[in-house]
């Protein structure tokens, strides 16, 4: 008689099938990765975006007062800007206490106004409207400080719709500032409040 033998056969795993669940394994463990990276990646661009569109916010936020309520524009030069801020004692005349010179040092990457009060100047001088005003400019140059509205700007442009600068309409400023993801440009659209 026959007798039953029990079997010592248990439920494993053969190797084919285990290599097929650690490739499985790694494709999975592949997928996360890739996804969390592009999503910290999303991340960074967007934080650089930001920071970027916060520069360019506060360079138009610091240039503001001095363009868009200035008078008119006196004098524009590839790297600078004098403008007629306002005329207190409407004398129709600009003075040297009432201009502002915006200007782009190159070598410094910085964007600097100057302006003189009456106090800071001993006699205050008084221009034509058909003056050249680059003997202003020089003259605002020579008595006042230099006060920074930005660092690190790469480039500094200054175009007017006007014959001259006396009669244009608007000005546009454009700069380049140099931010962490690479230059950002921002420009500022102004115009005058007496174009003469």
């Amino acid at each position: 008689m026959m007798t039953a033998r029990r079997s010592t056969w248990k439920p494993a795993l053969t190797l084919i099938e285990t290599l097929l669940g650690i490739v499985m394994a790694s494709l999975i463990g592949l997928a996360a990765t890739l996804m969390l990276s592009t999503i910290a990646n999303a991340t960074s661009e967007q934080s650089d975006t930001r920071r970027a569109n916060l520069r360019s916010q506060i360079f138009t936020e610091r240039f503001s007062p001095y363009i868009r309520g200035s008078r008119t524009i006196l004098l524009a030069v590839e790297h600078g800007v004098l403008l007629w801020v306002h005329d207190p004692n409407g004398n129709g005349l600009p003075e040297l206490s009432e201009l502002c010179m915006i200007e782009w040092h190159a070598d410094l990457e910085r964007v600097v106004v100057r302006t003189a009060a009456a106090a800071d100047v001993d006699e205050d001088l008084v221009f034509e409207l058909d003056s050249h005003f680059v003997d202003a400019a020089a003259i605002l140059a020579a008595v006042s400080e230099p006060v920074i509205l930005m660092q690190n700007v790469l480039s500094f442009e200054v175009a007017h719709d006007g014959a001259t600068p006396q009669s244009a309409r608007t000005v546009r400023i454009r700069v380049s500032i140099d931010c962490e993801g690479g230059p950002q440009s921002t420009t500022i659209i102004a115009t005058p409040r007496v174009p003469l």
